[in-house]
């Protein structure tokens, strides 16, 4: 049996990327995240709580009930890795839990349906992190300076870049 397709990985949204990314600042705002804020402390505000481990974990995100759910996390990886895994797990637990307990498995090879939540978890997380908006004049005041735009939204050199490239030509002042 394929476990990504079944109901305890979680069901996609099936939202478009735009729809995910406004229910994003969405849940943005109502838990009052801003950026440089803890992003742990999200995943603890929502009920969960974060787990570190040396060896490989089989599920890097576990429900049992709403308000009662853990990320797993690999402990070797740095702080701004993590605050974008966190941010995907915090779009996965808001966005595809339906109330029956889910197990999202580490490294399978996905399915279509799994593609999708995984799609949507990432756009969610970008969003959460580095909203449109912010990201834009934050390109402009830092002058394109990657590493600096990946400071000030506190993840990883790689995702800074990866959500920059998306944002088309901005005029660099």
């Amino acid at each position: 049996m394929d476990i990504s397709a079944s109901p305890a990985f979680g069901s996609p949204a099936n939202w478009t990327k735009s729809e995910v990314q406004a229910y994003a600042l969405s849940v943005r705002k109502k838990i009052g995240y801003h950026t440089g804020s803890s992003v742990k402390g999200v995943i603890r505000y929502l009920g969960g709580d974060v787990h570190y481990a040396r060896d490989s974990c089989r599920f890097s995100l576990i429900v049992e009930a709403r308000e009662d759910f853990m990320v797993n996390l690999f402990a070797g990886k740095s702080v701004e890795q993590d605050n974008f895994s966190l941010a995907t797990h915090i779009g996965r637990y808001t966005m595809h839990y339906a109330g029956e307990p889910m197990r999202v498995l580490k490294d399978h090879v996905p399915s279509e349906l799994s593609r999708q939540t995984m799609n949507e978890a990432v756009w969610f997380a970008e969003e959460f992190m580095m909203p449109s908006d912010e990201l834009q004049s934050a390109w402009r005041d830092l002058r394109g300076n990657v590493g600096m735009v990946a400071k000030h939204f506190g993840v990883s050199h790689l995702i800074a870049d990866l959500r920059t490239s998306t944002l088309g030509p901005v005029a660099v002042g």
